[in-house]
């Protein structure tokens, strides 16, 4: 009763005002359901926002409802919950498999903080349409092997483009290799890498360069997915990664 009480509440409120958009609380996965999402379509999935965290909450949400519905935001660091220190971007790239948002005191921010911020906003923009609309697929999950590493990509309503994210937790010593294979791709058609974001090695560490860096070149949807992208070498823990690729 409680429930039904609640649902002819937001009912009446969201008529009333049908120009806002309502975020619920999943309240620990409770009221994380169809019936709250027709009422408010985004949720806020958890209160722990550390990005290492998240990688698990996101996948597993995801088993059931599409990323589009899950809040996620960068949040300070080190982490209030866990203490744990990652670099911004690791913080935003697993934020942006979300409705991407910030939770900080931009106040403390360094300049350097604050032009990473302007960055990933504007790259975010302009990859939201695919990260938000597209379709998804999860090439590693954090619930397997290990538990240390997570792969998702992205591919746009209209195939045009796609959006590669891999999570790394915690570097290992004479590791192979990290092959990613792609899905869901053109065999005949090209791909061109536009944007590449390696880890970054420590949270103060806002250069990010590649040691191989690939952006301009073009791949065959059929390598992609069966010969794979390689991960360059991780010597940093919490490493996240992001690749664009766009259609030519």
């Amino acid at each position: 009763l409680f429930v039904l009480g609640l649902y002819d509440v937001l009912e009446r409120l969201t008529k009333a005002l049908p120009d806002i958009l309502f975020e619920s609380c999943s309240g620990g996965g409770g009221r994380f359901d169809a019936g709250m999402l027709y009422y408010m379509p985004q949720t806020w999935a958890s209160d722990n926002t550390d990005a290492v965290c998240r990688l698990a909450i996101q996948s597993g949400t995801s088993m059931v409802f599409p990323p589009i519905t899950m809040g996620a935001h960068v949040s300070v660091t080190p982490n209030h919950q866990m203490g744990r220190t990652t670099s911004m971007q690791t913080r935003a790239i697993c934020a942006m498999a979300g409705d991407f948002g910030y939770e900080l005191d931009i106040t403390r921010m360094s300049d350097a903080e604050k032009q990473q911020v302007r960055d990933h906003i504007a790259l975010y923009k302009k990859i939201r349409p695919t990260l938000q609309l597209g379709r998804f697929y999860r090439l590693l999950t954090p619930f397997a092997g290990d538990r240390n590493e997570t792969a998702w990509e992205f591919v746009s309503e209209d195939d045009k483009q796609v959006v590669l994210m891999y999570f790394k937790t915690l570097a290992t010593p004479a590791t192979p290799i990290r092959t990613l294979n792609l899905q869901a791709l053109d065999q005949e058609a090209e791909y061109e890498l536009t944007t590449y974001l390696p880890a970054q090695r420590t949270s103060m560490d806002f250069g990010g360069e590649a040691r191989s860096n690939l952006v301009g070149q073009c791949f065959y949807g059929d390598e992609l997915m069966y010969s794979g992208l390689s991960v360059e070498k991780i010597d940093t823990d919490f490493a996240g990664f992001l690749w664009v690729f766009d259609r030519k």
